[in-house]
């Protein structure tokens, strides 16, 4: 065992520290010490150096990862990584960083833990154009009750594709894709699907602007796929949880580049390198962003060439959303019509109830289909209260055709091959999931 001395203001705290099994900064952790460490051990901070006062012998040569952070700086040689540290002989140091603010930061919300991790996430931009423009031309109030409806129209697209909107960033906004830690095809497919139903989005929002308001929201989105560091920051009574890092920058600028360009949808290669094949795309660009050493290629995104379900699904329901009970209504008279024994056994609901149901369902699976765990228990519920009604298995046949052919009358040409085999898909998963309740649902409804 070392024994270290470490130097605190006027007193001194003797820390044993065994080099086979410890580093300084696990010996000084497990002596009581507060001894600061914002990245867990991982050189990847400064927060855990020590000024070594006595004994640099003892220290040994620095490790790849300390030297790197040494010579970056530079440091003395007498300063160390405690963290990298495993002094074979007695030694005299000093923290280096020991103040109390220095601490509340190093340490955050939960004292002993680190403020953040490194970690490779999906980064969305979108940003409107011309929005000073509008506000100066329109009511202050008009603009701010269109700008609530833009985000969140273009906000569901991120919630249903497992992303977390970051924050708001007056017309824009900022979110991650990734922090449940996909591959990198699936944060790629995740982050690509919302951003092009976020333009899909907006322009389905816009013919209602216009003719209500005059002016349209035209978003500008950038797309990028790389390192950050995750984490809590601000001040230690409104600490809130964000990332940082070049990445991040990278994503920004991306997105402006929208504005040079005339783009709409910008995705650098880092993103979508794993997907390219399946889209569809307008130009290729190669160009330094602002800020950023080194050129960036660039793609402009127009579509999936490839068919993707889960987005022919997403953006075809939000075609429906607008008229979603003349859908239920045409769903169950088609229904009825195909099987009229079916119609008595949903006299114990009110109709309009039974629509609302019907949307409801639907909007639930289709928001749930990136998660199927956490739709399939209520779908499951839904099931056990179809089998009380008297709906048998056989009748699920009528309610697919039922289905489809409310899409079909309501979609109108997007209904393409395409479409109809991803709802028939979703249809399956509603089946599957509602059938799995229908045995505990059909023994509730047998008298006893």
């Amino acid at each position: 065992m070392s024994k270290i001395a470490f130097l605190e203001d006027d007193s001194v705290t003797v820390v044993h520290c065994n080099p086979q099994e410890q580093t300084l900064l696990d010996a000084s952790l497990a002596a009581g010490l507060h001894h600061f460490h914002a990245c867990a051990g991982q050189a990847r901070c400064s927060t855990c150096r020590v000024l070594v006062v006595e004994g640099l012998d003892s220290f040994g040569p620095r490790t790849p990862m300390e030297a790197a952070l040494a010579a970056h700086y530079p440091w003395a040689d007498n300063v160390r990584l405690a963290c990298q540290s495993r002094p074979a002989g007695p030694a005299t140091v000093r923290r280096l960083v020991q103040d109390t603010l220095v601490a509340n930061l190093a340490l955050g919300p939960n004292s002993g833990q680190p403020v953040a991790e490194e970690r490779r996430l999906g980064l969305l931009f979108c940003d409107i154009s011309n929005f000073t423009a509008i506000t100066q031309g329109h009511l202050a109030y008009d603009v701010v009750h269109s700008l609530n409806r833009f985000f969140k129209l273009l906000g569901d697209p991120i919630l249903a594709n497992h992303g977390t909107i970051d924050k708001y960033l007056g017309d824009g906004m900022f979110a991650l894709f990734g922090l449940d830690n996909p591959t990198h095809d699936e944060c790629a497919r995740r982050i690509v699907r919302a951003a092009l139903r976020m333009v899909s989005a907006a322009q389905a929002l816009n013919e209602n602007l216009q003719n209500q308001f005059g002016f349209s929201f035209e978003p500008r989105i950038g797309i990028h796929y790389g390192p950050v560091l995750v984490g809590h920051q601000g001040h230690p009574s409104r600490m809130s949880f964000t990332v940082i890092g070049d990445a991040v920058n990278t994503a920004s600028r991306i997105e402006a580049s929208n504005k040079i360009y005339g783009t709409r949808l910008l995705a650098s290669e880092d993103l979508v390198a794993p997907i390219l094949p399946s889209l569809e795309i307008g130009r290729t660009l190669e160009t330094e962003l602002r800020g950023r050493s080194g050129s960036v290629r660039m793609y402009e995104i127009l579509g999936y060439l490839d068919s993707d379900p889960l987005y022919l699904v997403q953006s075809t329901f939000e075609l429906l959303a607008p008229k979603a009970d003349a859908f239920a209504i045409d769903f169950y008279e088609h229904m009825f019509a195909l099987k009229p024994e079916l119609e008595p056994l949903f006299v114990r609901v009110e109709m309009k109830t039974m629509r609302i149901m019907l949307v409801r369902m639907i909007a639930l699976t289709v928001q749930g289909l990136h998660n199927l765990p956490s739709i399939t228990p209520e779908l499951r519920m839904l099931g056990q209260r179809h089998a009380g009604y008297g709906v048998r298995e056989e009748h699920f046949d009528y309610a697919e055709a039922a289905l489809l052919h409310a899409l079909a009358l309501h979609l109108g040409e997007a209904f393409i091959p395409r479409v109809r085999e991803s709802w028939c898909e979703v249809f399956a998963i509603i089946r599957r999931s509602m059938l799995a309740g229908f045995a505990q649902g059909a023994e509730n409804a047998m008298p006893h």
